[in-house]
């Protein structure tokens, strides 16, 4: 479906379990990119991490993850950064991959200059839902709080499947 990224996001030292996370993430900009024609391709290093995005209420408030802009440092470079909230894994591996996807495509927005959020970055807005959309991996649904959420399509079960291949193993010792 997808060819191989070029190169790594970003090279860091990482414990097996940040590198297996970091893998994943160049599994989602390949797809990503693949899918979404037309757009800049963001360029520049983004480092993945599992790290309660909005502190200890994430597992509350059911926030899954975040990407911001040059927001974390990798031997004195600001780089890109997509935090995951480490109580996700225990909504199981769909739910990574599909958060993944829908933090790269905030990540893409940014890099062409398209708002796709408003209220502090908590509503999803039309233009978010269509790049969304256009991943064929992640679809978009209405939702009151966010304006829309996501969720993996039969062809992201299979990209995750049959691509991806995540190493939950190593995930779930993040846990611990």
């Amino acid at each position: 479906m997808v060819k191989k990224a070029q190169k790594p996001i970003a090279v860091v030292d990482f414990t097996p379990e940040q590198a297996e996370l970091q893998r994943m993430l160049e599994a989602a900009r390949d797809v990503v990119d693949a899918n979404l024609v037309g757009l800049k391709r963001p360029t520049g290093k983004v480092v993945a991490t599992f790290d309660a995005p909005a502190g200890s209420r994430s597992k509350r408030a059911g926030v899954l993850g975040h990407y911001a802009s040059e927001r974390f440092n990798v031997d004195g470079e600001t780089v890109d950064h997509i935090a995951f909230s480490p109580y996700m894994l225990a909504e199981g591996g769909e739910q990574v991959a599909e958060t993944m996807v829908h933090e790269y495509v905030h990540l893409v927005a940014h890099y062409n200059g398209i708002q796709d959020t408003s209220r502090g970055g908590s509503w999803h807005n039309k233009k978010f839902q269509a790049l969304a959309d256009a991943t064929k991996v992640i679809a978009t649904e209405p939702h009151e709080k966010y304006g829309v959420t996501t969720h993996l399509t039969d062809e992201g079960r299979t990209w995750l499947r049959e691509e991806v291949r995540p190493d939950f193993g190593n995930l779930y010792k993040i846990l611990e």
